[in-house]
């Protein structure tokens, strides 16, 4: 387990306390609305720009200009999806392709993708994709490729 995951189940964890002890949800300006989604799709831009920085919440928040708290109530509210989740699922698609394309070796594939160790990325990966990324290097076909490609789109959106 990695810190930024700590941090995000904490944080979500908090936030289902709260929503449990609210009587009924709060209406949304639409104001409010367009600055969530600005700097929700903020936070996208940088993990998607690089997606193995070791990121944490606090680092995030600044860039969404939200406290750490509200960052993943409003990321999880608005993308149906925790932050960790959606870190972990662009640096899967990441590594998915540096398995897939080449032979370099796959405990420099799990650093470079942001992955704190080699077995961390495996088993991720492996709850990610249903298998190792040893064991789709070995039976490796266009027709699972293509289905786990579309596997990492389908989670992204």
């Amino acid at each position: 387990v990695d810190d930024f995951e700590i941090e995000t189940v904490g944080l979500d964890l908090l936030n289902v306390s709260f929503v449990a002890m609210r009587k009924k949800k709060p209406a949304s300006r639409p104001s409010a609305l367009a600055r969530r989604l600005r700097a929700m799709e903020r936070v996208k831009e940088a993990i998607a720009v690089a997606q193995s920085e070791k990121w944490s919440i606090a680092q995030l928040a600044k860039l969404a200009n939200l406290s750490p708290f509200h960052l993943c109530h409003v990321f999880r509210q608005l993308a149906d999806t925790s932050i960790y989740d959606y870190v972990l699922q662009e640096r899967l698609a990441q590594a998915l392709d540096a398995v897939l394309g080449g032979d370099d070796e796959l405990t420099a594939i799990a650093l470079d993708a942001g992955f704190a160790s080699h077995s961390h990325f495996t088993a991720r990966f492996r709850g990610f994709f249903g298998c190792t990324p040893a064991g789709l290097r070995r039976t490796a076909t266009a027709a699972r490729l293509a289905e786990l490609r579309k596997i990492v789109t389908a989670r992204a959106h």
